[in-house]
């Protein structure tokens, strides 16, 4: 069977290629990348420019690096996010250096004329707004920032970016569901065009993580909400956190809560962030799907042609797109099996820990293709 392209399915992660892990090997990591579907890409750093007290740019942000990165290497990317932190430090710094006061005259300016700039640039490359989205502010929750919660300075700095063209498009992921965070969510409804909430949102039961703990009852509440935005048109994404769980717990068992929700993204961080120490060290904190091969035990065969490679974790999550993409053919292809796709994913998740089920059902998918 040979799975058919769904136009509609986004897959990313986040894979920042200058991390130790990749440099110097980014062309292998992009070819790692999209062997496991990955068609749609973050890019990090959204440098800023230096501006006058006026709001006059004085010298315009270095872009060369993330050129380089999507020119180069993801000229067929299905959407590029751009995260505006990495240089710009953090989300406070959308003040242009701090220069100049959040909302105010010199600050629109500023703001009207790098926007303008940069999308002129990025239409020129091939990339229209409907292949960029601007990312502000990650994780976002109600951590205060310039004397206002994040959700509101996320609502306005998209505000300022749909007045400055209404093609641009909005990613926001927000990550706590409480009463107070489903209100200050719903203030964002026009403000929005892609929402990516946390995979613990699709999961059954309470929620006892950070930023905060939730029960099922607010969940329950925030997954109608995200139901709503569907309904309105807009695309609503998952991405889970690296997780010490096992792979088929975790990285596969996400992909069906995703289609079983009517999610058309799949999103992972991260894809290469060890932070501190080497990705072969348990104690390490790694959040990282490879294996450097430069740091490896003697007992790991190296390979000059490869220089990591991917773990279990990495694998199963590739088999899980492969499972979302099955059950999306069948669906498009097979409209008189509804109910035998309702029974599948029925059996999936009355034993979601159990790596047999999911090959149980790859194999039922299959056999439907095939007749």
């Amino acid at each position: 069977i040979e799975l058919e392209t769904d136009p509609d399915l986004h897959v990313f992660s986040y894979a920042y290629l200058t991390r130790r892990s990749t440099l110097n090997h980014e062309a292998f990591a992009v070819k790692d990348l999209k062997s496991h579907y990955e068609n749609t890409f973050v890019v990090d750093a959204f440098v800023m420019p230096e501006v006058s007290e006026n709001g006059a740019i004085l010298k315009a942000a270095d872009f060369s690096r993330q050129e380089r990165y999507f020119l180069q290497f993801i000229p067929d990317a299905k959407k590029v996010l751009f995260w505006w932190c990495g240089d710009c430090g953090s989300p406070g710094n959308v003040t242009f250096g701090q220069k100049l006061p959040w909302l105010s005259e010199p600050w629109r300016k500023a703001m009207k004329t790098w926007i303008t700039h940069w999308y002129a640039y990025l239409q020129s490359q091939g990339f229209d707004h409907d292949r960029v989205l601007m990312y502000p502010f990650d994780e976002t929750y109600d951590n205060g920032i310039l004397g206002r919660t994040e959700y509101q300075a996320l609502g306005e700095i998209a505000g300022e970016l749909h007045k400055i063209d209404p093609r641009i498009k909005v990613f926001a992921n927000p990550v706590a569901f409480g009463p107070e965070d489903l209100e200050a969510q719903r203030q964002l409804v026009d403000d929005i065009d892609v929402w990516s909430v946390s995979s613990s949102l699709l999961q059954p039961g309470d929620h006892r993580g950070w930023p905060r703990a939730y029960n099922e009852a607010g969940k329950r509440q925030m997954r109608e909400f995200f139901q709503q935005q569907q309904a309105r048109g807009k695309d609503v994404w998952s991405y889970l956190v690296c997780s010490q769980e096992t792979p088929v717990t975790a990285y596969r068992q996400h992909a069906w809560q995703a289609w079983s929700a009517g999610i058309t993204g799949l999103g992972l961080w991260s894809y290469n962030d060890i932070r501190g120490g080497t990705s072969w060290d348990e104690t390490a904190d790694d959040f990282t799907m490879i294996y450097e091969l430069n740091d490896a035990p003697q007992d790991i065969p190296r390979d000059p042609y490869e220089p990591f490679m991917p773990s279990r974790r990495w694998q199963a999550r590739r088999a899980g797109i492969q499972d979302y993409l099955l059950l999306r053919q069948v669906r498009r292809n097979h409209a008189e099996c509804s109910d035998r796709l309702i029974e599948i994913e029925s059996e999936v998740f009355s034993a979601p820990t159990d790596w047999k089920s999911y090959e149980k059902a790859r194999h039922a998918l299959l056999a439907i293709l095939v007749e």
